[in-house]
């Protein structure tokens, strides 16, 4: 698994953004998509990001969701890097 948590390093990163998440009242589907967002900017940089980037299984892993949704949160997460969202 290759995506930070507060207890790795750049950690701080998600942590931040999970504060910005909590004043901003998001959504539990809003969060899961940065969260997913998150994940594909920890191993590739916004221009190249594809929904392939993570595979679906490590993102269904992290966020004990189904198939079908994780397919959806990915393609949501792909779509905010390409609309400029960065952490």
């Amino acid at each position: 698994m290759l995506w930070c948590s507060a207890a790795r390093p750049g950690g701080r990163i998600e942590a931040t953004a999970v504060e910005a998440e909590d004043y901003a009242r998001l959504s539990a589907r809003d969060r899961s998509e940065r969260r997913v967002a998150r994940m594909l900017l920890n191993v590739s940089v916004p221009d190249t990001v594809s929904p392939d980037t993570v595979p679906l299984a490590e993102i269904q892993e992290a966020l004990g969701v189904g198939r079908t949704t994780t397919s959806e949160l990915r393609t949501a997460a792909v779509n905010l890097i390409h609309g400029g969202y960065r952490p």
